[in-house]
This record gives C-alpha cells, sequence and structure tokens, in this order.
C-alpha cells in the first residue's frame, strides 16, 4: 500500500496564499468571482498569535477552497524542542484543528538551536546521525498534532561537513525511518543539481514516489557572487522546471501541485496564469501517468526504523559552527567552526569556497531585513544606508528569539535604539518614527475581542473591558504628523491606537489625563481609582470640569467601540464614594 492512501489529497494545481494577494483573492470569493484555484496552501505561522482581517480572510478562503497546512520553523534537524518549543507545537496543533487539513508537511533541515531562529532553512550533513535525529522529530510531531507529517527536500549550497550519503539515499532514510510522507520540491531538486552538477531526473527516480503526497514548483535565480542559482521563489517556473515536474507527474500519478513565489510577487492575475499553464501540464502528464511509483530501500549503512539516537556526536557543532557562520561579524571560514567539530567535518568546511560558505549569512540577513523594512519603511527610508549595517549588528548580538519573523522588526529596535540615542548623526526623532511604525503594525495583528465581559453599565468600583486591540504610546515627537518626507515637530505626544470593526488602524491624540486613564484601565485597575489616579499622575486636580471631560472621554472609547460596554456619567460624589 503506498503512504498516501491513507492521506485525503486534494486534486490539480493549486497557490502557496500570500499577504500580497490575500485580500484581493478574498475579494473575488466573497464576490462570487470565479478562481480557477484547486486548493490553497497557508503557512500557519504566518495566521497564528493574530486576530485582525488577516486570519479571518484566510478562514473564508478555507470555506472556499480545500486548504494544505505547510510549515515554516518546525526544524527537524534541530538539536533542541521543536520549533518555538511546547507552546508553538500547542498553538500549531490548535491552528490545524481549526483549518482541517488531511497533514502538515515542514522542511527537512535545521532552522533554529538554542533558541535563536534564522527564519531561513540551512541544511544537514548526510549522515545516520541527521537521519536518527529528524526521524524522532517527525514521529513527535506526528503524535503531538495528531495528523499524518510530510517533510520536504530543501536547496542546499554545500554539504555541511563531511557526508557518507547520497541526497537521495538520505531523504529515503528519513522517510522510511520516520514513516513519513515527502513534499517533493520539484525547483529545489532542479537547483541542486544544476549546482552540483547531477541529473535532476535520475535524482527523481532513485526517491521512495509512492510517499510523495505534494509537489511544489518555483522559481530561481543566479547569484554572481556566490557562482551558484539561489531558490529564491522570485520568478516564473522555468522551462526546465516544469519538463522535471512533467516527468515527476507521470512517475508519482495526480498528486497537488503548489506554485509558490515569495520575492517580487507580481499580481494576481499573472499568477494565475501561471497556474493555468501548470494546469494544462498536470491534466496532460496525468493523464498518461504510467504511475509506477519506486519504492525506496534503506543504504546498507542506514539504520533500521524506529531506532532513536542514543549518542549525538558530530550534528551538534555543525549546527553551532553553521549559526555562526551566520551572526560571524567577518567571513572568515576558520573564525566560524566550534572545536568540538570532527576531524573530517573541519575538513569538509574549510574546502569550500567562502562565497558558498557565507551564503547562509547574506539570505538570512537579508531575509531579516526585509522584515524590518515591511514594518519600517520611513524609519528604513530616513536611516538609509546605515539601516542594512544595523540589522547586521543586530544579527552578530544574536540571531531573534522568536518562531515568528513578524516579531524580528521589535525586537531588532529595542535592540539598535539605545545605539541610535547616543549618535548625534542620527536624527532625534527616529526612534519614535520607528515605534510608530511598528506599533501600527503590532495594533493591527493583536488578537479580536473573545469572552472579554463587557459591563451594560460601568461601575467605578470595578475593573472596564476594553479592546484588545488597542495600545497607549509615548513619543518625544509629534510622528502622527509626519507626511513623508517631512521631519516630526519635538512635541510631547500621547496616543491611543486601535483596530476598528471594520479592521482599520485608527490612531487618536490623548492628553496626559487620558493617556494616564487607559493605561491603568488596560493593567486591569477599577475605573474610579484609575481616574483619580490619572490627575494625580498628571500632576492635576480632579475637579467637576475634568471628570466631564473624563466622562465624555469615556463616552468616545465607548462610540469607538474601544471600551466594551455603555460609559456612565461620572459625577463628583459617586467618585467620592469610590
Amino acid at each position: 500500500m503506498s503512504f498516501r492512501d491513507g492521506v485525503r489529497l486534494p486534486a490539480g494545481v493549486g497557490l502557496g496564499l500570500r499577504y500580497a494577494f490575500l485580500d484581493e483573492l478574498a475579494e473575488f470569493v466573497a464576490d462570487g468571482t470565479s478562481v480557477p484555484l484547486d486548493f490553497l496552501e497557508v503557512c500557519p505561522e504566518n495566521y497564528m498569535r493574530r486576530g485582525g482581517a488577516v486570519p479571518r480572510s484566510l478562514f473564508a478562503l478555507a470555506e472556499r477552497f480545500p486548504v494544505l497546512s505547510h510549515g515554516l520553523t518546525m526544524s527537524f534537524g534541530n538539536d533542541g524542542p521543536l520549533g518555538g518549543g511546547a507552546d508553538y507545537v500547542d498553538e500549531l496543533k490548535a491552528f490545524l484543528a481549526r483549518l482541517a487539513p488531511s497533514f502538515h508537511s515542514d522542511h527537512l533541515c535545521f532552522s533554529a538551536t538554542q533558541g535563536r531562529f534564522t527564519h531561513d532553512l540551512l541544511p544537514l550533513p548526510f549522515i545516520e546521525e541527521s537521519v536518527l535525529r529528524v526521524a524522532a522529530s517527525v514521529r513527535e510531531a506526528r503524535e503531538r498534532l495528531g495528523r499524518p507529517i510530510a517533510v520536504e527536500n530543501i536547496s542546499y549550497y554545500f554539504a555541511p561537513g563531511y557526508s557518507n550519503l547520497s541526497e537521495a539515499e538520505f531523504l529515503s532514510a528519513v522517510l522510511q525511518t520516520a514513516d513519513c510522507g515527502l513534499l517533493l520540491d520539484v525547483n529545489n531538486v532542479y537547483v541542486n543539481a544544476r549546482n552540483f552538477g547531477t541529473d535532476p531526473f535520475a535524482f527523481i527516480d532513485a526517491l521512495p514516489l509512492e510517499r510523495v503526497v505534494q509537489l511544489h514548483v518555483a522559481g530561481h535565480d543566479f547569484s554572481p557572487s556566490a557562482g551558484c542559482i539561489v531558490d529564491t521563489h522570485g520568478a516564473s517556473v522555468t522551462s526546465e522546471v516544469l519538463q522535471l515536474l512533467e516527468h515527476t507527474l507521470r512517475r508519482t500519478g495526480p498528486v497537488p501541485v503548489v506554485l509558490e513565489r515569495d520575492s517580487r510577487i507580481p499580481p494576481l492575475a499573472e499568477l494565475l496564469r501561471e497556474v493555468a499553464l501548470l494546469q494544462e501540464l498536470y491534466l496532460r502528464a496525468t493523464q498518461t501517468s504510467s504511475a509506477a511509483v519506486t519504492k525506496g530501500q534503506l543504504p546498507e549503512n542506514v539504520v533500521a526504523a524506529g531506532r532513536v539516537p542514543e549518542v549525538v556526536e558530530r550534528l551538534p557543532p555543525i549546527v553551532k559552527s553553521l549559526m555562526r557562520s551566520v551572526e560571524c561579524p567577518s567571513p572568515v571560514i576558520e573564525a566560524c567552526l566550534v572545536a568540538e567539530l570532527a576531524e573530517e567535518d573541519r575538513k569538509a568546511l574549510l574546502s569550500l569556497p567562502p562565497s558558498r560558505f557565507f551564503l547562509y549569512r547574506t539570505l538570512v540577513r537579508q531575509g531579516l531585513l526585509d522584515a524590518a523594512r515591511t514594518q519600517m519603511p520611513e524609519a528604513a527610508a530616513v536611516r538609509g544606508e546605515a539601516f542594512s549595517e544595523d540589522l547586521h549588528k543586530f544579527v552578530e548580538c544574536g540571531l531573534p528569539r522568536s518562531a515568528f519573523l513578524r516579531d524580528v522588526p521589535r525586537m531588532f529596535i529595542d535592540f539598535i535604539a539605545p545605539f541610535w540615542q547616543r549618535d548625534a548623526a542620527v536624527p532625534a526623532f527616529l526612534c519614535d518614527l520607528a515605534r510608530y511604525e511598528l506599533v501600527g503594525f503590532e495594533v493591527a495583528a493583536k488578537p479580536d475581542a473573545t469572552s472579554a465581559e463587557a459591563y451594560q453599565d460601568l461601575e467605578v468600583e470595578r475593573p472596564v473591558a476594553l479592546l484588545p486591540a488597542v495600545s497607549v504610546e509615548r513619543y518625544q515627537h509629534a510622528v502622527q504628523e509626519v507626511k513623508s518626507p517631512a521631519v516630526p515637530l519635538p512635541r510631547p505626544t500621547q496616543l491611543l491606537c486601535y483596530r476598528d470593526s471594520a479592521d482599520e488602524l485608527r490612531w487618536l491624540s490623548l492628553s496626559e489625563v487620558a493617556a494616564n486613564l487607559v493605561e491603568r484601565l488596560l493593567d486591569g485597575q477599577a475605573l474610579g481609582s484609575a481616574i483619580q489616579q490619572a490627575f494625580v499622575d498628571a500632576g492635576a486636580a480632579l475637579t467637576t470640569e475634568g471628570l466631564s471631560e473624563t466622562s465624555a472621554f469615556l463616552a468616545d472609547l465607548a462610540k469607538r467601540g474601544v471600551l466594551l460596554g455603555r460609559a456612565l456619567t461620572v459625577e463628583p460624589d459617586r467618585m467620592k464614594r469610590a
């Protein structure tokens, strides 16, 4: 029996869902527009731990299209907890329970170690120890998520250390030792074959194709500095990859094909035209498919399925050395290699061209830089070329400690702000501007209101319920008045940022008393004492006029949906009793 016999698979060609066209696609579906897609593939990390329009659009699309789940941060080759640890796996399980894909996939690589995340896919050595490490992780993921797991073959630009298996043998051994499915990325097969001078068709034919549950195709680019082609997902699928895809489909029979695009994303209409071409190829290949899938065999030097690694020796030093290569200030291979490396691994790494060895240094840093520029475009523009130098300094002090890429810009600014504040050449307003831009992204992603108790009438003796998607921010510059490329005036400013019922981001200027009040209410303080203390903190007297203004402010918050309940008139004698 084929592995995929027990897994429910959609047929045809789908698209990897991305923010760039999420809203447009959701609008098409809402309007009843016919969209020529057979299914969608979703990366859970892009939607977990967030509220607002993005997850709502996703789940609306999931009612219209079958959905495949493809993870980014499980890091099966990691020498520590899966992904971001226990919370990450538990949250992923809850997310998948709602999305209900028939299986979950992630990459055959490592992307994190000791709580530090590259947000990229780094290769493992093709050795028995890696097979055992990955197989144990896959079995753990399957048990904890309660659904079948598939691993994806990655593109890689050098073999990290000495390997005694070929890539095909390594991949086959992982699949059979872990008893998991294969998400076969055809573009990655082609990229690796081109970079290492091997035959991509022979590689495909050597795999246990009965375990293939899904195929990926994407575009790639040539890197002159590294002297190789790089899997950028930033171009259309090449004719050579299309030929390899057709060959693969003739061997596997009808399995779902996903088109991926992550950079230089064109308009949705252009992507759908590429999907249509892939659908023609899919029909042609599967109608004439022999479906004579191969059943791979474990190489003689690979252990039998089910064994759990007891002694770990070579893998952690290799992982540590590759992480150093990303973080190191200067690209010198010798400076990255840890003392615990086995001699054969040291020799193999030292024999690499530095341009290849440090390619991941470039790719990881560029990915983090792109995330920071996306969330802080104005601050990045003001800082200019020095913004990338700042990011390098951040990485060289340690990679980010979050499995979610959207958390990285905040970590970066928290790190770099003291340097900016001490540098006379950096505009005084830059920290405020960066944090202002970040808050917008953070509030847009904050959780939706769920079961918070909303009092029908507010009581001065009790706390009040506020919208979760709200934040009070204080700045030394009037950042809300910035109209690029204007410079914000140096004026202390308090702002309330919130996401309204239409998922639009709103900003409201606050007085010192109002800012104090909302902060205390957010901390769960009772309404009456919060009002009293807000005036005290501002050095203002609690007058009848002040209470009247506070009452009007609370009424305005209720009208805006920030305060979840009906505002009351705050009378002076009631305040005294509170």
